[in-house]
């Protein structure tokens, strides 16, 4: 029985194929040991992990790329060591990486970067509940030094090179999980968020994001969760694990099967967000390229992201759901907090740092535990502040907005710049994810629809990212949100040459003249490319 594109298939079907059952790969259907009454052609827990093997060594081999540069922490091919092996359980010993900041027993942990290699002799948490559910660790995911960017530039090591925008950051700090599920290496990788690190390098990487729900109230910003390829995939994995500190979500609102998840039952108001939440918007700096010595003009290329939400908001209309715009529910430097925290966390770190965590280290060193317990106190008033603004007032269940505020940016821009210009630049890229954080609601990522622009963003999967108001609406109500809106094709070979009913293409001319395809409601792709992103909703919706 052949099994080479078994990484290819849903989860659900992949976990089916070992447990045993019939599940769909690819275009054929294939028979597992309870068809076939033998146990000879089950496919092993051992034999998916030499699967994944067998594809980092192919993909080295067909790129150039180093082991690190396609997303792992160390350069070899990944080992699983029998503690950090499992072969029953719900992940059925599925290989899954787990992000190189958390400790796992027998492999060196870099905390993204080579001055900070260890090899840990016990587990954290997270991996033992990766391993008691069943999975196999395969190895660690790169990650920026002590996941302190949004960007995966790991100190002294190799950057990882992002699948969908060759030589632009794939984002961060979960982009070595991104750019592997991104690759097909694996089905699904381990995150963590603590103001975006999973969703934000989804979105680079085009793939899909999703933060879990987590109490932030004590200063715990970081909730662990899952990137993978399509909303379905997300869902599947997370139906199967909680993680420590983390709401358990029942079977009943999480069926780990690709079938049954579905899309939300009941009508839904959502919100359009446009506006930056964190930044100063559009005249906000754009940083300068690395080795330029003053900031370049903010690209023109917002409307990609302008697009993709007008795309999302009308496939979320067309499923019977209000769309109405929303406003900011809170002023700009709420972001503060965000930085207070990380940098009290930060105040006794110790050894070789990058610039930006030793600006961290030493602005946590001026705060004082009374400024400290205040920014707590803020912290578990603001889901408050903002159910007032967008619950009471604007009566929504869900926000969109789109996950990034422009494409992804050269290698190297953010780290060109000194340290606090650095945080700067970084939040005027990323100025919406963190209220998610900060109030601890759930939030999603999901790539709608494929731009065919002539230039640096041609094939690249635009994002949206589906945020929870509060618990207005379940995790799997925002998961069924993320299929409404989900692109449909995900052949990057179908890029102005697919036909298939619904392919989710963006065909934009060179010449400016645009021929939207795909996705009902797929509005011309001309209209509004000279708008700041703030124009997109009006008073009647989304045009």
């Amino acid at each position: 029985m052949d099994f080479h594109d078994v990484l290819d298939a849903p989860l659900a079907d992949i976990l089916a194929m070992v447990r045993g059952g019939r599940r769909r790969v690819g275009t054929q259907e294939a028979a597992t040991p309870s068809d076939q009454h033998s146990r000879d052609q089950r496919l092993s827990p051992r034999a998916l992990v030499g699967l994944a093997r067998d594809r980092v060594q192919a993909t080295r081999e067909s790129t150039g790329l180093s082991t690190q540069e396609l997303g792992f922490a160390l350069d070899d091919i990944p080992v699983t060591y029998p503690s950090v092996q499992r072969s029953s359980g719900p992940f059925a010993g599925l290989p899954i990486p787990i992000k190189d900041l958390l400790p796992v027993q027998g492999i060196p942990c870099t905390q993204g970067s080579a001055d900070r290699v260890s090899v840990p002799e016990k587990n954290d948490p997270v991996a033992d509940a990766l391993l008691d559910a069943g999975a196999t660790i395969f190895g660690a995911s790169s990650t920026s030094e002590l996941g302190l960017s949004c960007y995966t530039e790991p100190t002294h090591l190799p950057t990882v090179v992002n699948p969908a925008l060759p030589g632009r950051t794939p984002g961060g700090s979960s982009g070595g999980a991104a750019a592997l599920v991104a690759r097909g290496i694996v089905p699904v990788a381990h995150g963590s968020d603590g103001g975006g690190s999973i969703r934000v390098p989804a979105a680079c990487c085009g793939i899909v994001g999703f933060k879990p729900p987590h109490d932030p109230t004590d200063g715990q910003l970081r909730a662990d969760g899952f990137l993978a390829r399509t909303v379905a995939d997300v869902a599947v994995a997370s139906s199967l694990i909680t993680f420590p500190g983390q709401p358990r979500v029942t079977r009943t609102q999480w069926v780990p099967r690709a079938s049954n998840v579905s899309v939300p039952s009941r009508r839904l108001r959502v919100g359009i967000l446009t506006k930056p939440l964190h930044s100063a918007g559009r005249n906000a700096p754009y940083p300068a390229p690395h080795g330029a010595s003053h900031p370049a003009t903010r690209p023109a290329s917002n409307s990609l992201m302008t697009g993709a939400l007008r795309i999302a908001a009308d496939r979320v209309r067309a499923a019977g759901h209000d769309v109405v715009p929303v406003t900011s529910p809170y002023p700009p430097e709420t972001i503060e907090l965000l930085r207070i925290v990380l940098a009290y966390r930060c105040r006794n770190l110790d050894g070789a740092l990058s610039p930006l965590s030793t600006y961290f280290r030493d602005l946590g060193a001026t705060i004082a535990a009374e400024q400290y317990e205040d920014t707590l106190a803020r912290l578990r008033e603001l889901p408050e502040l903002v159910l007032g603004q967008w619950a009471d007032a604007a009566n929504v269940d869900l926000v969109l907005n789109p996950t990034i505020a422009y494409p992804p940016p050269p290698v190297g821009t953010f780290a060109a710049l000194p340290p606090k210009e650095d945080f700067a630049a970084q939040t005027t890229w990323t100025p919406w994810c963190t209220l998610w954080n900060l109030t601890g609601w759930a939030g999603l990522s999901v790539p709608v629809v494929t731009t065919a622009i002539e230039g640096p963003w041609r094939g690249w999967p635009v994002s949206v990212h589906v945020g929870a108001v509060g618990d207005r609406v379940s995790p799997w109500e925002v998961l069924g949100v993320g299929l409404i809106v989900e692109k449909q094709c995900h052949s990057d070979a179908a890029l102005g040459n697919c036909h298939c009913p619904g392919c989710d293409i963006w065909d934009v001319r060179a010449a400016g003249n645009a021929t939207p395809r795909g996705g009902p409601g797929a509005p011309n792709a001309t209209e509004g490319a000279d708008r700041p992103v703030e124009s997109v909703a009006g008073a009647g919706g989304v045009a």
